[in-house]
This record gives structure tokens, C-alpha cells and sequence, in this order.
């Protein structure tokens, strides 16, 4: 079965010319609304028209990260491996736990498998499947993608005389690493939730222009504003 994701903000601000604004030190995407097209989305204000940006609840098969063969008695037998017999209607049990057989406990398996998981009934695990969707995503996503390209750019500065292409980049990188430990930059991650809830953050501190410059050199989609005024 093919798993269904929808299109990563990445991949959508890549159909989009200009960068997504963000503002502040959690590095906030500004929000204008929610779309009906998914269970749990956002809709960003972006120069070039609203961006959506959202996910449809998983399959089950998908939320339990389920290997499936097609053979009935295999995929049960994974199955119960996850998740108690008693939870779900198709694997009906005796005492002694030997399935009760039920000329349609295949077909109901099959349709477990293709429903979308029960947040309603499990309301604690929505918030770690969905915490980054939210105002908060990009900063996120610079987080978790400006690590690796920071590493890439130290070891092209580091042999940018190789390639004479590559040597005005790294001598750039160097200037901007240097400009990021005078302004005492850092980015970490943080949980803005409360006690029973989780939301998944950033924050940042340091100078917007050296942020900006690593975004810029990083080829990451996004650009801080001073405030939300700035536009």
C-alpha cells in the first residue's frame, strides 16, 4: 500500500519565486486561516497569495507503521503484535485467545487497515503527530535543515581554493559564521505545550541579517522580518 503524505511546505514554497516571511524568535510563519482540505492545516500569508499547507490524518496501517504482506493470517499476526485483540472488532478472540472464525473477519481487517486512525478516541497522540503544523513549521524546518547545510558549507569553505567556482561561496560562508558567533546567534528547539499537550517550536536568537544570510546561503525558502509591519 502506498502511503499518502501530503506535499511538504518545502516542496510547496518551491512552486512559489518569493521567500515566506517569518517573524519573530520562534521564527513564525504568519497565519490568515485553515483549509477544508485536510484534518489539520494551516494557511500561511504569503507575498504571492495564501499558502496551504496541511495532512489528512494517517490510515491506520499508517500510524502503526505496518509492514503488509497480502496473506491474511501473516498481516494478523503483525497486527496484534501493535495493538491488543480486545481493541480492534476483527480479531475476535475465545478464552483460550484462538481466533473465532467469522467468514468476514478479512474483509473487516482490510477496512481497519484502509480507516484513518482515531484521533478522537486517542486525543494525546495528535498533538505528537501534528505539533509541526502549525505557525511554528518553518522554524522548524530551518532547524532541522540548516544543521546539515552549515556542515556542507564549513567543508566547502575549507576547500573552496580547490574549485575555483566554489571560492567567493566559501569565503562568504566564513564571513557570515564569523558575523553569527559575534551576535551571540543560536536556534534551538523548544515545546511552547503545556502539561498534557505538546507543541513543538523554535527559538532564535541573534541578528535577522546574519539569519537571513545563512537562509540565503542555506537555499532555504524563508526570510525574517523585523515584525509582522515589514511585510
Amino acid at each position: 500500500m502506498e502511503r499518502t503524505r501530503s506535499k511538504g511546505l518545502l516542496e510547496a514554497l518551491k512552486e512559489r519565486t518569493a521567500p515566506l516571511p517569518i517573524y519573530g524568535a520562534g521564527l513564525e510563519g504568519k497565519i490568515i486561516g485553515y483549509s477544508m482540505l485536510y484534518d489539520v492545516s494551516v494557511v500561511f500569508e504569503h507575498p504571492e497569495g495564501p499558502l496551504t499547507w496541511g495532512s489528512d490524518y494517517p490510515l491506520n496501517w499508517e500510524y502503526y507503521d505496518i509492514d503488509l504482506t497480502g496473506d491474511y493470517d501473516r498481516d494478523r499476526q503483525t497486527i496484534l503484535g501493535y495493538i491488543d485483540a480486545d481493541d480492534v472488532p476483527w480479531a475476535e478472540q475465545d478464552s483460550t485467545g484462538a481466533q473465532i472464525p467469522r467468514p468476514d473477519c478479512e474483509a473487516n481487517m482490510r477496512g481497519w487497515l484502509s480507516s484513518k486512525y482515531d484521533f478522537d478516541a486517542d486525543p494525546g497522540q495528535i498533538d505528537g503527530w501534528f505539533g509541526g503544523t502549525s505557525q511554528y513549521a518553518p522554524g522548524l524546518l530551518i532547524l532541522d535543515a540548516l544543521g546539515e547545510k552549515v556542515t556542507k558549507m564549513e567543508w566547502v569553505a575549507g576547500w573552496s581554493w580547490v574549485v575555483q567556482d566554489a571560492r567567493s561561496w566559501g569565503w562568504e560562508i566564513i564571513r557570515v559564521e564569523s558575523q553569527a558567533l559575534q551576535s551571540g546567534f543560536t536556534l534551538q528547539k523548544t515545546d511552547l505545550g503545556g502539561p498534557a499537550s505538546s507543541v513543538p517550536a523554535v527559538e532564535f536568537t541573534g541578528s535577522v541579517a546574519v539569519l537571513n544570510a545563512f537562509l540565503e546561503l542555506a537555499g532555504l525558502p524563508f526570510v525574517l522580518r523585523e515584525s509582522q509591519g515589514t511585510g
